[in-house]
């Protein structure tokens, strides 16, 4: 006799191309994850009816749904289809994936000049206004002041000019890539199909048509980079054998990021906060909930469909009480834009999660107890940019 342990628990997990359908074939590729909550819950009801001998006569099952979450810890490219199913929208890529062909230019202290205009999918007209990127070095030409994460702050079909003087001029040209992908919210539904497998036990769990429902990250001081992805799904399913149409590829294999060497820098309204609020962040949160409702249907065991609601978009931002500036930001209702930066300190990658126009809804300090700091505890709900008409934007570089 064998027990099942959660430390040998698999998940895998391949996107549908019909919703609540396994496709029969692809390859799905297994999951980084710290723990799960995956379930197919079914409501029962007891019968009704009066009869003599005072027992109930019967238990009918009246209602199913399939939801849950994974507990994650942030690494590059792990979650990003889960973070596209969140946002409803997709990925869009500069150059070939997120990466340009290698490329001569020069510098200035604040411009990169290419020597010819790129073109195709490398062409400077598909990166943005505000879009964050990285300068990749495909050799080790460069200087690490000309290599590293930047953002546009202005272009033309030659040139990209980012904010104050980063760079170390050079006129000699240089091989360099771009690095820059970036997705933002909108309306298109992707769902997947997970499989949980617990060896020991030789069970296979399917839970398919899930989409992902609330996403969220939390970055604290002195900790790996924390998160979860909560979904509701259709149907469900278990058996000795798997329901997947082939065996998973893995999981990518970058360390977790973490919130001492991985965060580059947070900025308030485009600037450092500890320059513009002379304070410094001990832990800041996000989540974003699509609202999503399960619609029951007469004749189906489970949810007929998944309808998404109004973006729900909250977070949460500790600081050190220094000075009076956020507290007052809050009393008076003033809106400030929210970014931060991170990194993978080995290969210099890193995902940029920006909120262009946030609004405290909370704020208090407290004096706890002795000796400890006193902390301004702050709630933030973001709202929609006059402008650029986004809550959320998701770089990765």
């Amino acid at each position: 006799m064998s027990f099942a342990s959660s430390s040998l628990t698999q998940l895998s997990a391949i996107k549908e191309t019909t919703w609540g359908e396994t496709p029969i074939v692809g390859t799905p590729r297994y999951r980084r994850f710290t723990g799960e909550s995956l379930a197919f819950s079914l409501t029962k009801d007891t019968s009704k009816e009066i009869n003599p001998s005072r027992q109930v006569s019967s238990l009918i099952p009246t209602k199913a749904e399939v939801s849950g979450g994974l507990s994650i810890e942030l690494s590059l490219k792990e979650h990003d289809d889960f973070m596209e199913s969140a946002m409803m929208d997709a990925w869009s890529f500069y150059g070939t994936n997120g990466l340009s062909t290698a490329a001569l230019a020069s510098f200035s202290t604040s411009t990169i000049t290419f020597d010819t205009a790129p073109t195709g999918a490398d062409a400077l007209a598909n990166l943005a206004v505000g879009q964050w990127f990285r300068i990749v070095d495909p050799g080790t030409a460069l200087p690490a002041t000309n290599k590293g994460i930047f953002q546009v702050l202005s272009k033309t079909s030659t040139s990209i000019t980012v904010a104050g003087t980063p760079f170390t001029a050079d006129a000699t040209s240089k091989m360099v890539r771009i690095s820059s992908a970036k997705l933002t919210h909108g309306i298109t539904r992707s769902s997947y199909s997970i499989e949980k497998y617990h060896p020991e036990a030789n069970q296979y769990f399917v839970f398919r048509g899930m989409q992902v429902s609330k996403f969220g990250l939390k970055i604290e001081s002195g900790n790996i980079v924390s998160g979860s992805v909560d979904f509701l799904g259709s149907t469900s399913g278990n058996g000795g054998s798997t329901f997947m149409p082939g065996a998973p590829t893995d999981a990518f294999t970058g360390d977790s990021l973490n919130a001492v060497t991985g965060v580059m820098s947070v900025l308030m309204d485009g600037t450092p906060i500890r320059t513009l609020m002379q304070t410094e962040v001990k832990s800041f949160s996000f989540d974003f909930d699509n609202k999503l409702q399960g619609l029951e249907a007469v004749g189906f065991l489970g949810n007929a469909d998944v309808m998404a609601g109004r973006i729900d978009l909250k977070g949460a931002l500790q600081v050190y009480f220094a000075n009076g500036q956020l507290y007052n930001d809050f009393i008076n209702s003033v809106a400030h834009s929210l970014t931060f930066v991170l990194k993978d300190p080995k290969t210099g990658e890193g995902y940029i999660f920006e909120f262009p126009r946030i609004e405290l809804s909370d704020a208090k300090t407290n004096a706890g107890a002795l000796d400890q700091p006193v902390m301004l505890d702050s709630n933030w709900q973001a709202l929609e940019h006059p402008t650029l008409h986004k809550s959320m934007f998701i770089y990765r570089v």
